[in-house]
């Protein structure tokens, strides 16, 4: 369905094809990670052209597997302790991410490439696919439908995008 809203022909490749590819010219560009990850694959020697905001991947996205059985034998301070952990982890992790983002899209600015924004009509076109594919997999099961809707409850209060703006609104 997101191939639909680029208007484009996808081919998946692992990171160490993409460079290949693209000086082949066997693809035509690349959506990949972050700034930091394409500054680390040397996208900036082929392509001079940057979009922002990120579609695919606007965060750092972290899951965390505990055994419900050992977690509910845990003390409740102790569960305390590890959801607190998790949390801070997690925090810690998106945040030096953003700023190793940051630091990436001066590195690809200085480096000559072009940063460019979706316009607003490509992130119109990108929401409504989206939202496709949610409501998609959320037909498919309750748990992901739960999991939908949290997501969508916590952009109503979050903090972020007090400091950073709305990614979705730009």
């Amino acid at each position: 369905m997101l191939t639909a809203a680029a208007g484009a022909y996808t081919i998946p490749l692992v990171p160490n094809e993409i460079r290949p590819a693209l000086e082949n010219g066997d693809i035509d560009a690349v959506e990949w990670t972050t700034a930091r990850g394409a500054w680390d694959l040397g996208l900036h020697d082929i392509g001079k052209n940057a979009i922002v905001p990120a579609i695919w991947q606007p965060s750092v996205l972290s899951d965390f597997l505990i055994n419900q059985a050992a977690y509910d034998e845990l003390a409740p301070d102790l569960q305390a302790i590890l959801e607190s952990a998790i949390k801070s982890y997690t925090l810690s992790v998106t945040m030096k991410a953003k700023v190793s983002d940051f630091e990436a899209f001066k590195q690809l600015a200085d480096s000559g490439v072009n940063i460019n924004r979706w316009s607003q009509e490509d992130i119109d076109r990108w929401r409504e696919e989206s939202d496709k594919v949610l409501v998609k997999y959320a037909q498919r099961d309750p748990l992901t439908k739960e999991i939908i809707e949290k997501n969508a409850a916590l952009k109503e209060f979050n903090q972020y995008y007090d400091w950073f703006g709305n990614y979705e609104q730009q």
